[in-house]
């Protein structure tokens, strides 16, 4: 039987649907980016490919000054999906150490999980760990003390971003907490041989959007703000 938790209708749902989780990720991606340009905001996002196994994450997004990464369920339902993923219950375990209560603290402004509400098409988003890190996921025997989420940190997604665009720190991390908070996930509860992601996009100015890779966050984090900052140099007038 399922967990109380997820209605009998919800998970099948989720099994029909799964394949369609991408869908989930292309709608938040392309609000954030309708959201950043109202605002006049320059905005990046980067699918995480494969490196997902050890992220834990689907996105990564980031501005001119914070970074969020994002895993991406088609619905409540699908959740219960991590519970197959040796490495996010080690997460759990390690974010509930209370030496590691600087990572806890990074992990609540940065690391979400996101899925489309049953039945309907909203999105709803939430920390990670308060959705996933307990025995509703991960069963009775994984060692978690949370029985249920913590719904109360839950939000819409489109208040999720306009947050995230309003830099109130709220749902995110400067470049430098950042690295060090992806290091930590990825040696430290994904056993990887790397404490970095490899990054790629496509370039907007050329013809055929090339593709662009970059070696760490902070290689496309740099090539960000040098595009930027070119940018804001173009539209500035020279003095008469």
């Amino acid at each position: 039987m399922p967990p109380k938790r997820f209605p009998v209708d919800c998970l099948y749902e989720g099994v029909l649907m799964t394949s369609h989780e991408p869908s989930v990720a292309e709608a938040f991606t392309a609000l954030f980016k309708k959201e950043a340009a109202a605002t006049n905001n320059k905005v990046a996002s980067y699918a995480l490919g494969g490196q997902d196994r050890d992220a834990g994450a689907d996105y990564l997004y980031h501005d001119n000054m914070r970074f969020s990464i994002v895993e991406f369920k088609y619905n409540e339902g699908n959740i219960l999906r991590e519970s197959e993923k040796p490495r996010r219950l080690k997460l759990c375990h390690k974010l509930a150490l209370p030496e590691n209560k600087e990572m806890r603290e990074m992990h609540d402004k940065c690391h979400f999980i996101a899925w489309k509400e049953s039945w309907t098409m909203k999105r709803l988003i939430n920390i990670y760990r308060n959705e996933v890190c307990n025995t509703s996921i991960f069963g009775d025997s994984c060692g978690l003390s949370d029985a249920e989420p913590y719904k109360g940190s839950r939000t819409k997604d489109g208040a999720f971003i306009r947050n995230f665009l309003q830099l109130t720190k709220d749902y995110t991390l400067d470049v430098h907490e950042f690295s060090s908070y992806m290091e930590w996930v990825l040696k430290c509860t994904s056993d990887s041989s790397t404490g970095d992601l490899i990054l790629m996009t496509f370039d907007e100015d050329t013809e055929d959007f090339d593709l662009l890779k970059y070696s760490s966050i902070k290689d496309a984090y740099d090539a960000f703000i040098d595009k930027r900052n070119n940018y804001l140099s173009s539209i500035i007038q020279p003095p008469i």
